[in-house]
């Protein structure tokens, strides 16, 4: 959009190139989405930053024409309407842009509670086998509270089940 509106010279055609030098840009946008090249997410959102701000510009502008000038009202209602067929477009494109934003945080977060959900076993069972006190708080155990046979192969079992248990939710997509 090279065309930018001057304040002391705004009209009826500075506005319509306005309008039609955004709607190009939504086009453009537009295509570059659908063919996912040469556009990423910082891109992405520079291009609607700028957009908004232009289209506030022209938003602006065409509110004070609309109050200034009553002599060409045909016009004015023509860029109206071509006015709101751009802002329909901007806020389409605007959240399909902000859905693919959402969608690239979305699969970050799913990577971290996978990597969180694998490595919770193995932090329980470093904790379980790293305390190094004998009653565990209880003064009558003296061998600790699991104090049965074999009570730290019955831990370890335990820990091994939930690992597996929480890889079959990964594996058929349960928890994801």
């Amino acid at each position: 959009m090279s065309h930018s509106i001057d304040p002391s010279t705004y009209n009826i055609d500075s506005l319509d190139k306005d309008i039609d030098s955004i709607i190009a840009t939504l086009l453009d946008i537009d295509d570059k989405i659908l063919s996912k090249k040469n556009i990423n997410d910082k891109k992405l959102e520079s291009m609607m930053h700028d957009l908004r701000k232009k289209i506030f510009q022209v938003n602006f502008y065409l509110h004070k024409l609309e109050l200034t000038d009553s002599n060409n009202n045909a016009l004015i209602k023509q860029l109206k309407k071509k006015h709101e067929f751009m802002l329909q477009n901007y806020e389409l494109i605007n959240d399909y842009s902000k859905q693919i934003l959402e969608k690239d945080k979305k699969k970050s977060m799913d990577t971290l509670t996978m990597v969180n959900t694998i490595f919770l076993p193995l932090g329980l069972i470093t904790g379980y086998f790293g305390m190094n006190f004998k009653s565990m708080g209880s003064h009558t155990h003296s061998k600790g509270i699991l104090s049965f046979p074999h009570g730290q192969t019955l831990v370890i079992t335990l820990f091994v089940t939930i690992s597996l248990f929480i890889l079959y939710l990964f594996h058929n997509n349960l928890l994801v």
